[in-house]
């Protein structure tokens, strides 16, 4: 998909080094101690697995630079969400091209593709209690709370949202 000189797409491994700087850009400033959040220093060899196991589409500026990325778990994949539906994950975007609005544009896009290509009718995600401004953002994005749950050994409760697609 192409807009305005943006390019989305399905990441391939040639985006690996790319893509994981974006994740160790976007989620390094995370405060370890109070949330889990493993992708904020996964090696090497855990984030080419993330992109061998786990469909992850990137939106890269007119120049080719990765800005921003979103995977999608499945309920019959590795990483399984709280429900039957694909669930949105690693939302993010590079440091050095925040306050854009590609998380918007990389979250519109893939909003479209479940919508109008897997002709899903939800889709969930879920972050941090500790960061009520990205919960505040999904729930202006249409997106409603659904639960709270704390996972295994993790520091911090997951909220959990769903939107509705159609």
């Amino acid at each position: 998909m192409v807009n305005k000189d943006l390019t989305f797409r399905r990441l391939h491994m040639t985006d690996q080094p790319a893509y994981q700087a974006l994740i160790h850009s976007a989620y390094g400033s995370i405060d370890q101690s109070v949330i889990s959040f493993e992708a904020a220093s996964e090696s090497q060899a855990d984030n080419i697995h993330w992109l061998e196991t786990v469909p992850t589409f990137g939106l890269f500026n007119e120049d080719g630079d990765l800005v921003s990325g979103v995977s999608l778990r499945y309920p019959w994949g590795p990483e399984p969400g709280p429900k039957p539906y694909p669930h949105i994950g690693r939302l993010a975007t590079h440091a050095d091209f925040k306050g854009h609005g590609y998380a918007r544009i990389t979250f519109d896009y893939i909003e479209d593709y479940l919508r109008d290509e897997l002709k899903c009718p939800v889709v969930t995600l879920g972050t941090a209690d500790q960061l009520p401004w990205l919960v505040a953002m999904y729930e202006r994005w249409g997106f409603v709370e659904f639960a709270r749950k704390r996972l295994g050994n993790k520091k911090h409760i997951t909220v959990y949202l769903q939107k509705n697609l159609i």
